[in-house]
């Protein structure tokens, strides 16, 4: 199994943003905040050259606070102190099924595969590993293709398939 890396899409921030809120803050770097589904609290500190934004600025709605965007994507402010909710949060851009429909695989990040099928497994390393389109919406598409080819039904969540 491949190891997980982040294509800093931004989409984990996006997903489970509104739901996380600035509750109390404790200088320019140090703040609580709260998951507002469980109520649960976590406090974050802000990485070096990010600052909590200003308590009368309106956050973007339906984006985390702590997700700034910039030139090389989107980048987490408080990744290393992270609340549990957002360290467990699943970032999938691939869904894979076998021929009776059952999930059997799917791709995170930037190409890691997950999956327990062999087959699949072997599919994935000979025909699928050796492709090497630096674009990765090119690549999931590539990929996607193949494995269709193979057999396998695939969903892509990069907002171009609706297969």
């Amino acid at each position: 199994m491949a190891v997980f890396i982040c294509t800093k899409c931004g989409n984990c921030c996006r997903a489970i943003g509104p739901q996380i809120e600035i509750e109390r803050r404790l200088g320019s770097k140090d703040c609580y905040c709260r998951f507002r589904l469980t109520g649960e609290r976590s406090l974050v500190h802000l990485e070096p050259g990010f600052f909590l934004p200003d308590e009368d600025e309106p956050a973007e709605a339906g984006v985390c606070p702590f997700l700034v965007e910039g030139e090389g994507g989107a980048t987490c402010t408080v990744y290393a102190t992270r609340p549990r909710w957002c360290r467990e949060y699943q970032c999938i851009v691939m869904q894979i099924a076998g021929r009776q429909g059952e999930r059997i695989g799917k791709v995170s990040g930037r190409r890691s595969l997950s999956t327990v099928d062999p087959e699949l497994q072997a599919c994935w390393e000979q025909q699928v590993r050796p492709l090497t389109s630096p674009d990765d919406g090119a690549w999931l598409q590539q990929a996607g293709a193949i494995l269709r080819r193979a057999g396998y039904q695939v969903k892509i969540y990069d907002g171009t398939d609706d297969a």
